[in-house]
């Protein structure tokens, strides 16, 4: 866990600035402030700048990007506060149980975050930093009772992204006509982060280096007030806060009424200025992942703020209304619009910190709770406990583990029902009386209250069904909690062996395999269990021979043993091949891995997040090599070099029915073709049938519908819900896994089952669901296919109905696609 005691460098140099006279954006940057972008760089430089000649300003770099931008926040303040800064921090840690010790009440200040940027491309949000760092700086604001937390860019790599392309395109003459190139960003668009994620959709799963990095920060300052600044379509109009229903159950009264209280400032300084306007629409505060919703879950009042741009408003575009909409009217918006929060946040002092404090002590008592502890069984892979306890350390959530083995009574995660369960030494415990029981119920508990279907994001996503880990939620008391341990595995591999196997039950196994094969290691498999050295390994369990690696005699051994300890693989050395149940370690039945040469398609078809998703998986977890290769240039490419071609979600137009013929000819000669979503429908065969037209999913209802209300046309919606997949174990692309598991659905495509190949999950008859799915969409949704395979030639063809690694926090999936990989 991050220590929150860590003292700044800027105070342990005891170094501070007097005030000098600063220069506006306009003064210091080479650029036209307010009429073209700003080079992320740029930025940095401003708020160094303002630093280095205000004694009302500290500048905290806190990391860098993937592609190694600086990331950093200012931090405001009237000067004496800014010469007790450490003590304000460490005071207002005090106040909610992070940091042990009587907090001073007198001493604290209301902490207001502002972020901008989190979408690059919404790069108006970002200019409007400075406005608000300079304003703050430089005038007689009264920053007494507020300490001010800048964010210039949440996404730096997004934002240069599509900075870069505009700076390129746009004329010196002004074009606000939306024909013009500069109003229509090129596939990717600089709205995500270097792996195309979303990371307003991060926060919880911190899947990305820039959340990762931003929780620690953000969890040293534990705000009071976050705001989240975004753009929106052109001709909108601003968007504050109060937000709309549906709000998570465990948002406070008092949460709900400051939003109110923050609105109501700020339409009133919009009305004065005559600016439109609107709240209470659009923006729920249900899924936890948003940089609103998450504020709200560490005891703050989590805000979005919505201005007219975006990456279709470029320096400037003609609205609707005739007036051209340019970054400065964007910039004075935001920066109003912040300064109002501020100011209304410092006004509200007492009365904030007291709820900001009641929180935390309910949170500590244990208060309205649903449950008192959630209880996670150890896994037979140790790795998967490893990445869950690592994810609860990035949010500060406790756990433990018990002292002895004791049974309890509670609700099944997998069996959906009460019922009797037995916990023991090192199963993971998470008591909800703590500083932050309420973000672990928000992540952990099954199931969430949904007051309205009509919500902005996915409805469910407990972490033990995404991990894929035995859980019960109980309300019973559980004794003699202690220290759970993290055991990092210290392989013991004789360099004597016939043969080392293990066990294929995760993502690390195959990143395990992923870096033998690079390294030229020959590795085998097993499609039948076997028993051998008092032991039994399952199907897909890895083998590495002696015989077939005899040209690695002198390093095998070292390989493996790094390999093993790095993926957290336990290995087992073996003295003979004879087993004593099974086929022999020399039998057929080892099937030898072929390398997979794999190419990833990309193109304005193709879904950027979810092409994302598996570049993240395969270069950033598995480190293993792929061509990203355009749809267009697929005819002329050498695709014959690649034995494994990956088509994500898109909107696959195939309008040259030469490529889909090409790729069948490919396929049929030894290929792999992986589709997911709605590339299974580009693709289609004559055995792959979809339960419902794209007509029936929305309007198969015929009854009467409300004009003014669109729940009519969720009728068949998935916005994203948990659904039971039952597997076929005994199917390579079910290998690792147990007769189910869960996976998270966030598509209305509804497969019939294979008629021709193998349906290798399932849905039942009457499918187990967790969170929203539409009832019409329910009624055709038993007995489908989820994930499925089918022979073409002499390749394969495999179906995957949804992205199983969804968000690249759905741990459990993982194992899917590494099955599609690897194993024919």
């Amino acid at each position: 866990m991050q220590n929150l005691l860590t003292t700044f460098f800027f105070l342990a140099s005891g170094v501070l600035f007097a005030q000098a006279d600063l220069s506006s954006p306009d003064q210091f940057l080479p650029t036209k402030y307010g009429k073209e972008f700003t080079p992320y760089h740029l930025v940095v430089d401003y708020f160094q700048h303002i630093a280095a000649q205000s004694d009302k300003v500290i500048y905290q770099p806190y990391g860098y990007t993937t592609e190694k931008r600086k990331l950093g926040i200012a931090i405001i303040s009237s000067p004496k506060n800014i010469q007790n800064l450490e003590q304000i921090r460490l005071n207002n840690l005090k106040i909610t149980g992070l940091v042990d010790g009587k907090p001073d009440l007198d001493l604290a200040k209301a902490i207001v975050w502002i972020n901008f940027g989190v979408h690059g491309n919404e790069a108006g949000t970002t200019e409007t930093s400075m406005t608000l760092l300079y304003q703050l700086a430089s005038t007689h604001f009264n920053l007494d009772d507020v300490v001010v937390i800048i964010n210039p860019s949440l996404n730096p790599d997004g934002f240069d992204r599509y900075v870069n392309w505009n700076r390129s395109v746009i004329h010196e003459v002004l074009m606000p006509d939306v024909l013009s190139r500069e109003h229509h960003e090129p596939w990717p668009n600089g709205r995500t982060n270097h792996f195309y994620f979303d990371l307003n959709r991060d926060w919880s799963w911190a899947t990305q280096k820039e959340t990762q990095q931003l929780l620690e920060i953000y969890h040293q300052w534990m705000p009071h007030v976050v705001t989240d600044l975004h753009e929106q379509r052109p001709n909108s109009g601003y968007y504050f806060a109060p937000a709309t229903q549906p709000f998570h159950e465990y948002i406070s009264a008092f949460q709900e009424e400051f939003q109110t209280t923050i609105g109501q400032a700020n339409a009133h300084v919009f009305d004065k200025k005559g600016w439109l306007y609107f709240t209470k629409e659009i923006f729920d505060l249900f899924y936890p992942g948003y940089g609103d919703t998450y504020p709200m879950f560490n005891g703050a009042i989590g805000m979005t703020y919505e201005q007219a741009g975006n990456n279709t408003a470029g320096i400037g575009l003609r609205q609707e209304i005739g007036d051209t909409l340019l970054i400065q009217d964007r910039i004075d918006h935001h920066a109003i619009a912040a300064m109002t929060t501020i100011q209304t946040a410092g006004k509200n002092r007492t009365p904030l910190i007291k709820a900001f404090r009641q929180y935390f002590n309910r949170s500590r008592k244990g208060k309205n709770n649903t449950y008192s502890a959630y209880v996670i069984k150890k896994s037979d892979n140790p790795y998967v406990l490893q990445k869950l306890t690592e994810l609860l350390d990035r949010h500060f959530i406790k756990y433990k583990t018990v002292k002895k083995t004791s049974k309890a009574h509670g609700f099944s995660y997998q069996s959906h029902r009460d019922t009797d369960f037995s916990y023991e030494q090192g199963d993971l415990v998470i008591p909800t009386k703590q500083p932050m029981g309420v973000l672990a119920q928000v992540l952990i508990e099954p199931t969430s209250i949904l007051s309205d279907s009509i919500t902005y994001d996915i409805t469910a996503w407990a972490l033990p069904y995404a991990f894929g880990l035995e859980a019960y939620a109980t309300s019973a008391t559980l004794p003699a909690l202690t220290a759970f341990a993290k055991n990092k595995q210290n392989p013991d591999i004789s360099t004597g062996a016939y043969a080392w196997v293990t066990e294929w039950n995760g993502a690390n196994s195959a990143a395990f395999l992923a870096e033998l094969l690079q390294k030229n290691i020959q590795v085998r498999y097993s499609t039948k269990p076997f028993s051998i050295s008092g032991k039994t390994f399952g199907r897909g369990s890895l083998l590495v021979t002696q015989a077939d690696n005899k040209n690695k005699k002198g390093s095998i051994t070292k390989i493996l043993a790094k390999a093993a300890k790095d993926h957290w693989v336990q290995i087992h050395s073996l003295t003979t091949g004879l087993t004593t149940s099974g086929p022999d370690i020399g039998s057929l039945s080892m099937k030898l891995i072929k390398k997979p040469k794999i190419a990833v398609v990309y193109d304005d078809q193709v879904n950027a997040y979810q092409y994302g998703e598996f570049w993240h998986f395969l270069d950033h977890e598995l480190k293993q090599p792929f061509v990203a290769l355009s749809l267009k240039d697929f005819e002329s490419a050498s695709v014959w070099e690649f034995n494994t071609l990956i088509l994500v979600d898109g909107n696959y137009k195939f309008q040259k029915f030469k490529t889909k013929k090409y790729i069948q000819s490919w396929v049929k000669s030894g290929g792999k073709l992986i589709l997911v979503g709605s590339a299974c429908t580009a693709f289609n065969e004559d055995d792959l049938k979809l339960e419902l037209s794209p007509d029936e999913m929305h309007f198969s209802d015929q009854s009467f519908k409300d004009y003014i209300n669109p729940s009519y046309a969720l009728n068949s919606a998935v916005p994203g819900g948990i659904i039971e997949v039952l597997i076929d174990p005994t199917h390579p692309l079910g290998y690792g896994y147990s007769k189910r598991t869960f996976s998270l659905k966030n598509n209305e495509l509804s497969f019939a089952l294979l008629s021709n190949g193998h349906n290798v999950g399932r849905t039942a008859s009457q499918p187990k669901v967790i969170g929203y799915f539409g009832k019409n969409f329910l009624s055709h949704f038993g007995n489908n296919m989820i994930f499925g395979q089918r022979e073409l030639g002499d390749g394969q063809v495999i179906y995957l109905s949804h992205s199983p690694i969804f968000r690249g926090f759905w741990e459990d999936g993982k194992l899917m696609v590494a099955n599609a990989l690897f194993f024919q």
